[in-house]
Parts: C-alpha cells; sequence; structure tokens
C-alpha cells in the first residue's frame, strides 16, 4: 500500500481547477468495488469508457487480426434506462438510471465482448508476456528484499536510483512511485544486471537481453483438483531451492464477461441489452454466444530458466496427468 495518496500530481491540480471536491469524488468512484449509478459505470464497468479505448488502441499498436469492433454503432445504439438493482449492505432494492444498448447493437456488442477475450487470451496473457511479467515481478520483489535488509550495493543500483528510493520508504510514497517510468525501470534493469547478488544480476541479464524463460503450460490439470494437487507437491519438492527465482509459477483467470443478478450490488457491472417489449436483459442470457464464454478458465504455467528443468517440470506434468505418484 502505497502512503501519501492525497498528495498534489499533475492531474490532482488539474481537476482541482474545476471543482476542489473533485479528485476526491473522482477516487471514491474508482475505489468502489461496484458501480453505483450511471456516472460509475462510464467509469468503470464491463462497458466502460476506458474498456472501448484501451480495447481499440492495443489491438492497433499489437498488430492482431483480432479483436475488432464496430465502436461507433455500439455509441449509436447506448440508451439510459431505469434498472432495478441491490443495495450494497443492505436487503433492499432500488431502481436507478443506467446505460444499456437497444437490441439491433446485440452483434456489436458481441463482438466488443470477444474482442477483450481475444486480447487477452492472445496478447496480455499470451505466455511470453506473462514470462516477463513475472521475472520482472521476482527482479523486483528479490531487490526490494535486499535493498530493506540494507544491502544495497548488492543491488547494483546506486543510492540515487529512484527505484532504490521506492524501496527505502516503508511504505513506499506517492512520490517514489510515480517516479517509476519505462526509462526508470529500463536504466535501473541495466544497472542490476551487474549486482554483486546472483538472482538478481541474472534475471536483470536476461531481460536487458531478452532471454526469456521458457514456458510449461499445465491448465489441462486446472480442472483435476487431484492431479493439480500432485503437481503442486511434485514441483516444490523438486525445485524447493530455486522456485520464485529459477523456476516461476504463473495462476490467472481468463473471462469474458462475469454474470451478476438484478438483486446484487454489481448488477450495474452488466452489459444490458435493450428487448423490444421495453425490457433490459443481461447479454449473457440474450446471446448464446456470450453465455457459452461466461464461465472463467484457468491458466496455470510454470517457467523454467533452463532446458533441463524445462524438461523435469514437463515430465513431472505427465506423471500427474498420467495419475502416477
Amino acid at each position: 500500500m502505497l502512503s501519501g495518496q492525497t498528495g498534489q500530481t499533475e492531474i490532482r491540480g488539474i481537476l482541482e481547477s474545476f471543482d476542489r471536491s473533485l479528485p476526491s469524488e473522482i477516487a471514491e468512484i474508482i475505489g468502489r468495488a461496484n458501480p453505483a449509478n450511471m456516472y460509475d459505470t462510464i467509469v468503470s464497468s464491463q462497458f466502460d469508457a476506458d474498456r472501448l479505448d484501451y480495447l481499440q488502441r492495443d489491438r492497433y499498436m499489437s498488430g492482431i487480426g483480432t479483436g475488432q469492433f464496430d465502436f461507433n454503432w455500439l455509441l449509436d445504439c447506448l440508451e439510459v434506462g431505469d434498472v432495478t438493482v441491490g443495495i450494497p449492505g443492505e436487503d433492499d432494492l432500488a431502481t436507478v438510471p443506467t446505460l444499456y444498448l437497444s437490441y439491433k447493437a446485440l452483434q456489436s456488442a458481441e463482438g466488443y465482448l470477444l474482442a477483450r477475450y481475444h486480447l487477452y487470451s492472445q496478447v496480455y496473457l499470451h505466455k511470453t508476456t506473462r514470462a516477463a511479467e513475472r521475472m520482472l515481478a521476482a527482479l523486483l520483489f528479490r531487490v526490494g528484499t535486499v535493498v530493506r535488509q540494507d544491502e544495497l550495493g548488492r543491488s547494483g543500483l546506486a543510492s540515487r536510483s529512484k527505484l532504490a528510493q521506492f524501496f527505502e520508504k516503508t511504505p513506499p510514497t506517492l512520490e517514489t512511485y510515480l517516479d517509476l517510468d519505462d526509462s526508470t525501470l529500463w536504466a535501473a534493469i541495466t544497472e542490476m544486471s551487474d549486482a554483486d547478488d546472483p538472482q538478481i544480476s541474472i534475471i536483470a541479464q536476461r531481460l536487458r537481453d531478452r532471454k526469456l524463460y521458457k514456458c510449461c503450460d499445465v491448465s489441462a490439470l486446472a480442472t483435476r483438483s487431484d492431479s493439480l494437487l500432485r503437481f503442486r507437491k511434485k514441483l516444490t519438492e523438486e525445485f524447493r531451492e530455486v522456485l520464485n527465482t529459477e523456476v516461476l509459477t504463473d495462476e490467472v483467470p481468463l473471462s469474458a464477461y462475469g454474470i451478476h443478478d438484478y438483486e446484487e450490488p454489481g448488477a450495474l457491472q452488466q452489459v444490458l441489452i435493450g428487448r423490444a417489449d421495453g425490457s433490459k436483459d443481461d447479454i449473457a442470457k440474450v446471446s448464446s454466444i456470450i453465455a457459452s464464454i461466461t464461465k472463467p478458465q484457468k491458466i496455470f504455467r510454470v517457467y523454467a530458466d533452463d532446458n533441463n528443468k524445462l524438461n523435469r517440470i514437463q515430465a513431472l506434468l505427465r506423471e500427474c496427468s498420467d495419475g502416477r505418484m
């Protein structure tokens, strides 16, 4: 958790120039687990402005062929209407205005949700992307441990390094966090490539040189609890000394759409489709396509720094898949 969250930033200053209370009001909206009104849904929901924006930009910047949807038609079909939802912390229901899509936007709405699913499966959660992310997480965890043990010299970082200053603050401050942009981190990775601590230097060198860990996908075991439990146990026993350094695990859910009932506080998370009779319903109840992909998939991968470890992990996977102990 960062301290000093109420510190002055450039964005805060711009917001306060319109209204002194605007920054705190926006922070309250962002901090809510579920949208409470129509304006919340625009900021944070399954059909919010941010997703409509980044899905288009990321598809373009990544160059993938999938992930396209009819943005303009969705906006043309956007309507405002009332929906009955649960009140957080209470048993009562309330009628609140919300955004919904007319029925003629059904196919475009399906395309939007499928675009998000494809971008997550092919870009955000791609095995190569996640390998780099898990390696960076392991590197930063080790650096933080070394710095907080007053062994900054072993990290390869200079005392003036923004990354070192971030870890030296307990807890980190908003100011030190905002200093960690891409250029700062890449410069720090170059510095840490010469660290005295071998765990730091090796991972930093591999990130710098794009020599990412190799992947073994064990997602097939995710639906078989007994096999998955055996695999976890064997993996821990076999690689206890290098787990989280030379061998990394990665578990993440992949879901196209989360279903919320009307009586739940999260009902405004729904993508609502208007019907001919004037009623509105969750797209998962209107579209058989969306209904078929609402169940989250469990992605479970293990990454290793060399082929010998990878081969052993694959052997463990085969053993557990076959049911052998």
